[in-house]
């Protein structure tokens, strides 16, 4: 009984950790190789996880190829601009294109660390 009592409790401290810090999911495809952070990603299908935590918020980049960075970013909100759908904002620098933000369709958004 305190066998299954523990696998319990652990089940339940599994749940909480999940539905703790909601992580939203954005899938986008670049046509061009792109760096997040230090990692360039190749051209293709990238699936973003944003991972929300307070204070801090983490971005998980995946390419179909399987290269992946993990990133800090900053909250962002703009209440003037309209983005009625998610947008990934790319910098360009020398020869390369770099994810500068993310705003999603609810006017919040996601700026990476520089």
């Amino acid at each position: 009984m305190k066998a299954l009592t523990m696998c319990c409790a652990v089940v339940l401290c599994l749940c909480w950790a999940a539905f703790a810090f909601p992580t939203d999911l954005v899938t986008v495809h670049f046509a061009n190789p792109v760096v997040v952070g230090e990692t360039t990603l190749p051209a293709g299908t990238v699936s973003i996880e944003i991972h929300r935590g307070t204070p801090n918020v983490m971005l998980t980049f995946r390419s179909e190829s399987g290269v992946t960075s993990t990133v800090p970013a900053s909250r962002i909100t703009d209440v003037v601009l309209d983005h009625p759908e998610t947008q990934v904002i790319l910098s360009h620098e020398g020869n390369s294109f770099k994810v500068d933000r993310i705003w999603l369709g609810d006017h919040t958004g996601f700026a990476l660390a520089q």
